[in-house]
């Protein structure tokens, strides 16, 4: 018996105050171990993978909502390519504790201080970046402490290798260089010597050594007395004596005296930087402690991509209900057979009818044949539940929801002892009683062979009176069993349901396939013919079975081919939904396509009517200008031809007005007449992305927001966002031949009111007074007759006010198709008009 769970909200604490001998043996039965182990394969920091190790589970609510964020946070990180550098960042804990005691550190191990603060910097600047997609993370970082200037000291001080620096201190620099100076002269001194003739007699080699701190040059021992000086050292063969020449020793001295003022400095400098870092012992282990965590999270990340895995939802804190969408055991490679279940409020089955409607169940027995998944269905509940509660995302699929347990009792396997002398059967019933006196209605038992290792009437009776306590108490029970008393009695019980797992019926091999409603067949006598046992011993064991027995199994067998059948027609009817509503869908399309397309032919139309019109209106004024100009009146058949002209241009700008030219109100697409304020949309005329500022109103009116510019435009301007899905945009089409526009009779000769021969349209617009919406609406309709009178040019009073018209109207006539250039009226001291270029 194990229990896990717990209320603690530290990644790395106990799960709870039981003995770690039984905490340890229940992460073993669960497998936990190798998959922290795994885990920790993924971490790039040495204290990352001792914290992924030493991971357990919590109880808490908001501590396992915490973990899973982070794990999210760290999935999202790492997908959008992310990089956090932990590459040299270093356990340092003992050389900060060792620091703090007044200890003197060596290069190395500062510089690796130095290494793991940058990395700290680092983490702390890259998530700070990421602070509205990471916030949990970037919270992790922002308590990492600012020990920059540590850092920057290091740094500065020590090389990579260790080695104080000369920049380190100007004593140091001014220490070296002398030293050198003095070591050169020194050198110089001795290859002089070297190089005479005495010293190419007396010397065993011509080449320079330090012996003791000293520069000596190696002598013949029988010619000690022709070189006076300072023996320093002999060598092992005793032929060999190292002499330091009294010529030398004033250098020898000036150089030694450097190099241990130089020595003294670089101590100095080391005991002065371990004193900054013993003093901010503390920052640095807190910043070790959060960059461990960070890099756990990060791992969890990776893990869970490995894996595909999905972050389970999380049941309520007042349900215990378990739903399993295709979940699969993390330790399993290959081809898995994924695993779906319900258990709890949610699990009612229409396969199974206990006569109580509504109950939940609670309990859930599994039955069938060895070898065919039962003892890993119990381990893959127990293992994704224990991940869940520890932060790690689950291999299953979107629809998993996994309750927080306070305990996981497993009771799984052979657990004998000869040390205890405890067998089988017994070491069951130490588990059981446990169980039963600790367990609640928030903790998950799982039990393995429950009622085996004993007579099977007694085992029986003793398994359903313990499946009977845990569902009085209200405990999630998944249990196995190879006794069908039991799985009769779970047929029997409200609260409770029988699943199965089962072999293929043609190969006899596991399916691994979990069937919930229905108790198992064990196939035993299937299997013991199959492994070889003699024919006759199987058949004499099938005639010894009971008619009940056989008929039982018979009505199993034809429920299980029955419930096969219904499944793969079930599969087919899905399948031809499936086809049937993306037949659906390409037919709403290509209906909408078509309307779309009717809309850009009329727009084509209408388009090509107003060249018609603007070029016969021009010729109109071209005419007018020349009739004007003329001294002598104009005949009656000049005028009748310009009254002629004329009607023909007003009969074609009456047919633009009429009602077939607008765009249809025509049924839009299922997306348009959902259009909500916050869509995102196109408007016909307007460039770019449009918001969607408020509901469509009962005019077919719709408020839309593009840049600074707000306007009311009509639903049939509309478009979707995006022209390869659900759009309403026209799609691009082959102009047609112009339309011919009929003149009626009626018109043929008319006169202008008046009796003038041609009146001059108006190019000014005054929209002084007006809202936005309004004013813009005003514009395209003044802007349309303009055109087809063939103005060039038109002037728009906005007047000056708040700016927001006149920002309005300069951006429509920026984009407008026909406008070729505007720009403010010159000659104004206020910018309260703007002039517009027609094409």
């Amino acid at each position: 018996m194990e229990t896990i769970g717990s209320d603690s909200t530290d990644e790395a604490s106990p799960i709870d105050s039981k003995p770690q001998t039984l905490s340890a043996r229940s992460l073993e039965l669960l497998e936990f171990p190798a998959v922290l182990a795994q885990l920790g394969g993924h971490s790039a920091f040495a204290l990352g993978r001792e914290a992924a190790l030493a991971l357990t589970p919590s109880s808490n609510h908001d501590d396992v909502a915490r973990r899973q964020q982070e794990t999210s946070e760290a999935r999202l990180f790492i997908e959008s390519d992310g990089v956090m550098d932990m590459d040299e960042a270093a356990d340092v804990r003992l050389e900060a504790h060792r620091a703090a005691k007044e200890g003197i550190l060596t290069g190395l191990e500062l510089r690796a201080i130095a290494e793991t603060l940058r990395a700290g910097r680092m983490a702390r600047a890259t998530f700070q970046r990421r602070l509205k997609e990471c916030p949990a993370l970037a919270d992790v970082a922002g308590r990492i402490p600012d020990l920059d200037l540590q850092e920057t000291n290091i740094a500065r001080s020590i090389s990579k290798s260790g080695e104080v620096e000369d920049a380190a201190s100007p004593a140091l620099r001014e220490h070296r260089s002398q030293g050198r100076i003095a070591y050169n002269r020194l050198e110089e001194t001795l290859q002089r010597m070297i190089r005479s003739d005495r010293g190419r007699n007396v010397l065993q080699e011509p080449l320079i050594t330090e012996r003791n701190g000293r520069l000596v040059v190696p002598v013949k021992v029988e010619m000690r007395n022709r070189l006076p000086g300072l023996v320093h050292d002999v060598s092992g063969s005793g032929e060999t004596i190292f002499v330091e020449p009294l010529a030398a020793v004033t250098l020898g001295n000036q150089w030694r005296e450097l190099k241990l003022a130089e020595g003294r400095e670089e101590e100095r400098i080391l005991r002065e930087l371990s004193t900054s870092i013993g003093d901010y012992a503390d920052e640095v282990e807190l910043t070790l402690d959060l960059l461990a965590r960070l890099d756990l999270a990060l791992a969890k990340g990776r893990y869970a991509k490995r894996l595909g895995a999905i972050p389970a939802a999380t049941a309520g804190a007042d349900t215990q209900d378990i739903r399993l969408v295709a979940a699969r055991h993390p330790l399993l490679r290959g081809e898995v057979v994924p695993l779906s279940l319900e258990l709890g409020s949610t699990s009612r089955s229409d396969d199974a009818d206990d006569g109580v409607a509504g109950t939940p169940r609670r309990v859930l027995l599994i039955t069938g044949p060895n070898g065919g998944g039962k003892t890993v269905t119990l381990k893959t509940l127990g293992l994704l539940a224990l991940m869940h509660q520890t932060g790690l995302q689950v291999p299953a699929s979107e629809g998993t929801v996994l309750p927080i347990f306070d305990r996981v009792y497993a009771d799984i396997g052979d657990q004998q002892s000869i040390e205890q002398s405890l067998s089988t059967f017994t070491s069951h019933m130490e588990s059981v009683k446990s169980i039963l006196s600790e367990a609640t209605s928030r903790s998950l038992v799982l039990m393995d062979e429950l009622g085996t290792s004993t007579d099977p009437e007694e085992g029986a009776a003793l398994a359903e009176a313990v499946l009977h306590s845990l569902l009085q108490v209200g405990v999630t029970t998944v249990a196995t069993t190879h006794l069908r008393r039991v799985a009769a009695y779970v047929q029997e019980t409200a609260g409770m349901i029988n699943a199965s797992v089962e072999l293929d019926p043609d190969t006899f091999e596991p399916t691994y396939g979990l069937a919930v409603g229905l108790p198992g067949r064990s196939y035993a006598l299937t299997i013991a013919a199959r492994t070889g046992l003699p024919p006759e011993v199987v058949a004499r064991a099938q005639s010894m079975l009971s008619p009940e027995h056989q008929r039982v199994d018979e009505l199993l067998a034809e429920v299980v081919e029955e419930r096969q059948a219904a499944a793969n027609m079930r599969a087919e009817g899905e399948a031809v939904l499936a086809q049937a509503q993306e037949l659906r869908r390409e037919a709403e399309a290509e209906l909408e396509r078509l309307r779309a397309l009717e809309v850009e032919q009329l727009e084509v139309a209408r388009h090509d009517l107003q060249t018609q019109a603007q070029e016969l209106m021009g010729k109109l004024q071209a005419a007018g200008k020349v009739l004007h100009a003329t001294p002598q009146a104009p005949t009656v058949e000049v005028v009748a031809e310009v009254q002629q002209a004329v009607a023909s241009v007003q009969n074609v700008r009456k047919q633009l007005r009429t009602r077939s030219w607008r765009p249809k109100r025509a049924d839009r697409a299922a997306w348009l007449q959902n259009l909500a304020a916050g869509d995102s949309v196109r408007v016909q005329g307007f460039p770019g992305i449009a918001q969607v500022i408020s509901d469509p109103d009962g005019r077919g009116m719709v408020e839309v927001a593009v840049g600074s510019l707000r306007a009311q435009v009509p639903l049939e301007h509309v478009m979707h966002r995006d022209p390869e899905g659900a759009s309403t945009a026209p799609s691009p089409v082959k102009r047609k031949p112009k339309p011919k526009v009929e003149i009626p009779e009626e018109f043929m000769g008319s006169t202008q009111p008046g009796g003038e021969l041609l009146q001059v349209p108006s190019t000014d617009l005054d929209m002084r007074g007006m809202r936005v919406d309004e004013a813009l609406i005003q514009l395209e309709t003044f802007l349309d007759k303009a055109l087809l009178d063939g103005a060039s040019q038109v002037r728009i009073i906005h007047g000056m006010g708040t700016g927001a018209l006149r920002t309005a109207v300069r951006e429509r006539l920026g984009s407008h198709a026909m406008v070729t250039r505007w720009a403010p009226e010159e000659g104004r001291t206020a910018d309260g008009a703007t002039i517009a270029d027609l094409a």
